[in-house]
Formats: C-alpha cells, structure tokens, sequence
C-alpha cells in the first residue's frame, strides 16, 4: 500500500534539509560579514528547522544525516 501525502518523501525531507542548510550558509556568510546574523531570529529558526529534518529522516530511514554534507 503506497502511502501519499507530505509525510511519504524521504527523498524531499534530505531535500528540504540541504536546501536549508544552503541558505543558513548563505545568510552567515553574508551577514556574518556586518555582525549582524547571529542576533537575528531567522538563526534559531533554520537551526530548528535542520534539526527537525534530521530527526525526522533518521526516523524514517534509520539513516543519519552528515550536517558536514
């Protein structure tokens, strides 16, 4: 029985994590540069995010995610 809906993509949960990862890259990089990333909300909320994908995939495949990907 194939299931559907926003919990049955394993490969879009990776996906979403590396996406995310790639734009907290980005805003430190860019931000980091005036001093200004680490007093900005969006810091906690895309750590949160990443944490969340990577808990969640490694409940749903029993793989780890390299946060050095």
């Amino acid at each position: 029985m194939k299931i559907e809906g926003w919990g049955s993509s394993m490969v879009a949960t990776k996906y979403m994590h590396q996406e995310i990862k790639a734009v907290r890259e980005l805003l430190t990089d860019e931000l980091g540069k005036l001093g200004v990333f680490d007093d900005l909300a969006a810091e906690e909320r895309l750590g949160g995010l990443l944490k969340m994908l990577s808990y969640n995939y490694k409940a749903d495949t029993g793989v780890d995610l390299n946060e050095d990907q």
